[in-house]
């Protein structure tokens, strides 16, 4: 769960005015070349992890080959779509943006593998294989994260758009339920575990541009909730459509344990240690949340200004509300190898749930406006 809320690649001789066969062929046998060196870059670390069996830094290497291989798929589509154009400026014009997506391709492939070496770092070199079995789980929450049938969380965002526009988007979580069943968890049987179902809506200004189904389940032993997989839809309106319904575009990020080679990782303990780290999700490729638990005893102490401070971006008010010496606050940072440069904290109070998040990249926060379900839950808007 993130309430915070994606090109051809190639290249070919500007000299040239049109693409030949020949040309395409050297072409597609350079960039084909050029994957397996950029996939070795590290041959000393990946000679290495063979030699130790460390497990997670060969998959960030085989990763990081599956990486360059993509982009250079995307590369030869590209080329393949420029060579069809019939004006001579569009050709080169086309090429030398593939050039520049493919170079950009092959720089974030390697910034993702170090960012995975570094969360080998943090989580260790094991071969990750969860015990997910069905009898270790059931419906429900935890104090962190309460799922009760019908909860629902409100949250809002405010940012300036690229051409320096204010947009609000507001995210609707509510825990799903089974219209056969009154009163019972909306559910989702995954690898054998059955899962409850919550939905998480986002729109901007009141246009839905995301809608997401996200499946949980509960350790009856130890309490945590784990995350068995989410379907996530994303949705662009056109605005010379009539009616101009919101269109399915994309549905990355998805995953479902059990299905090609994805594990469910777990969001949220119930009994958090500070430092411990673990997987959210893991979906080579596609979705791989990293968390790592900051404090226990968080209240609100002031220092707003001091991006290491966990009081940064934090409205006081807000804290206040929810964090207390009898009822501290729970602290996670978040992070994904899949974008190498940004951070989350994510501030959660006991019986609620997320009440904030602050990302340190862009300083953006998301703030629950609205709760249904405990006493100290914010009001609706009149």
């Amino acid at each position: 769960m993130n309430i915070l809320p994606k090109h051809p690649v190639a290249g070919y001789p500007q000299s040239r005015t049109r693409i030949g066969w020949a040309a395409l062929l050297a072409v597609s046998t350079w960039v084909l070349g050029t994957a397996p060196a950029l996939a070795s870059s590290d041959d000393r670390h990946d000679g290495d992890a063979r030699g130790r069996k460390d497990i997670c830094t060969q998959t960030a290497g085989l990763v990081l080959k599956a990486c360059g291989s993509e982009a250079a798929d995307n590369f030869l589509i590209a080329t393949a779509n420029c060579i069809n154009l019939g004006d001579r400026d569009e050709r080169r014009s086309c090429g030398e943006e593939a050039q520049e997506e493919r170079s950009d391709a092959r720089e974030l492939c390697q910034e993702q593998f170090d960012a995975r070496l570094e969360i080998c770092d943090l989580l260790g070199e094991g071969a990750y294989d969860p015990d997910f079995e069905p009898d270790h789980f059931d419906l429900g929450g935890n104090r962190y994260f309460p799922l009760a049938v019908g909860n629902v969380w409100v949250y809002e965002s405010t940012y300036e758009d690229e051409d320096g526009e204010e947009i609000t988007e507001t995210i609707t979580v509510r825990v799903l339920e089974n219209e056969e069943s009154p009163g019972t968890h909306a559910t989702k049987e995954i690898d054998g575990v059955t899962c409850l179902v919550v939905n998480d809506l986002v729109a901007e200004d009141g246009e839905v541009i995301e809608n997401t189904d996200d499946w949980y389940a509960h350790n009856v032993f130890t309490g945590d909730i784990w995350y068995c997989g989410e379907l996530s839809r994303e949705f662009e309106t056109f605005e010379a459509d009539q009616p101009p319904l919101p269109e399915l575009v994309s549905i990355d990020g998805s995953f479902k344990a059990g299905r090609d080679g994805d594990r469910p990782g777990i969001l949220v303990r119930a009994a958090p240690q500070v430092a411990e780290a673990y997987r959210q999700e893991f979906s080579l490729g596609n979705a791989e949340d990293v968390a790592q638990v900051l404090s226990t005893t968080y209240v609100f102490g002031g220092e707003t200004d001091d991006p290491e401070s966990l009081d940064y971006r934090v409205p006081q008010e807000l804290a206040n509300r929810f964090c207390s010496a009898k009822s501290p606050c729970l602290v996670t940072m978040d992070l994904t190898a899949l974008e190498p440069d940004v951070r989350e904290r994510k501030y959660w109070a006991q019986d609620i749930g997320v009440f904030l998040e602050v990302n340190l990249t862009d300083d953006e926060t998301v703030e629950l406006i609205e709760c249904n379900f405990h006493g100290n839950c914010p009001p609706a808007a009149p």
